[in-house]
């Protein structure tokens, strides 16, 4: 993920009990990367409070990613 390429590797447990969005549970493996990549402002997800982290990304929104990640 973007976080790892910027050297912020969260903590196990960063999500606490507060999810970054409603689809992203905190137990979730990916709920730490996830949390981090929202507070970095690299994603605000795909609206309605949700991420879809089981939907498949497009080459343009990750090349939002990319770009928002190395503009941190």
């Amino acid at each position: 993920m973007q976080a790892r390429a910027i050297k912020d590797i969260p903590p196990d447990g960063y999500c606490g009990s507060t999810p970054p969005f409603a689809d992203v549970l905190p137990g979730q493996w990916s709920c730490k990367w996830i949390k981090r990549l929202f507070e970095l402002e690299i994603t605000a997800g795909i609206g309605g409070g949700l991420f879809g982290p089981g939907n498949n990304i497009t080459r343009a929104e990750m090349a939002v990613f990319l770009t928002r990640a190395f503009l941190v």
